[in-house]
């Protein structure tokens, strides 16, 4: 089951150049490890500046090793201490770092991916006390219903460490205009029903936070 590492940072003023010269950097070392790192950056929603790092793996013990083999390579260690020593640092300042898991055993696998968006909006939500089993019973029948009708649906994960009530859910687009012409198209009336239904004897999130985000990788 995919595990995915986010690390959420903010870009200090004036040194988004050192942070993205950084990022081409942890580019290579983390080729050494046998990871991959994709950086994103916050175009819509929540504070300007603010970047996130991804890391995919295949799984929990692919986490595992991974996170091993950089704790134990010196070069990552060496790596810290040079960018310590350059002019201006630091150069961004930490936020929070996420591991999810995704809940397609649960929910159902997604499908009519974009194998490399290029935008991608992020609904990162709090599941309210005793919502899940009905976050999951909803989130499979619009699923099923939106496949039915041939329309792509996203990726659902959780946060496997500090709040568990976590759900991050995102869909990726190959462009921002991409992005506006399906929220104009709108979300099917059954759909919309669904989701009436399933609130019906009182919210299923605490709180919903919407986030549209940019691929800046280096090339």
């Amino acid at each position: 089951m995919t595990i995915m590492r986010v690390a959420e940072f903010t870009v200090n003023p004036g040194k988004g150049p050192q942070v993205m010269a950084g990022a081409r950097e942890m580019q290579e070392l983390a080729n050494i490890d046998g990871g991959n790192i994709a950086f994103y950056q916050l175009i819509g929603g929540g504070k300007p500046g603010t970047m996130f790092a991804t890391t995919v793996l295949e799984d929990l013990a692919s986490f595992g090793a991974l996170s091993d083999a950089v704790n134990n390579n010196p070069k990552w260690a060496e790596w810290m201490a040079h960018q310590s020593e350059l002019p201006g640092f630091p150069f961004s300042t930490g936020v929070e770092v996420s591991v999810l898991q995704d809940l397609h055993a649960e929910v159902g696998e997604p499908s009519d991916l974009i194998e490399n968006p290029g935008i991608v909006v992020v609904y990162r939500q709090l599941l309210a006390p005793g919502k899940r089993d009905a976050f999951i019973a909803m989130a499979k029948t619009i699923r099923a219903m939106l496949k039915e009708e041939g329309r792509p649906v996203g990726i659902t994960m959780q946060s496997l460490f500090g709040n568990t009530s976590v759900i991050m859910r995102s869909m990726g687009y190959e462009s921002v205009a991409a992005w506006s012409a399906a929220q104009n198209a709108g979300w099917p009336t059954a759909v919309v029903d669904v989701l009436k239904n399933a609130q019906a004897d009182g919210p299923m999130f605490e709180s919903v936070e919407c986030l549209l985000v940019r691929d800046v990788t280096p090339a």
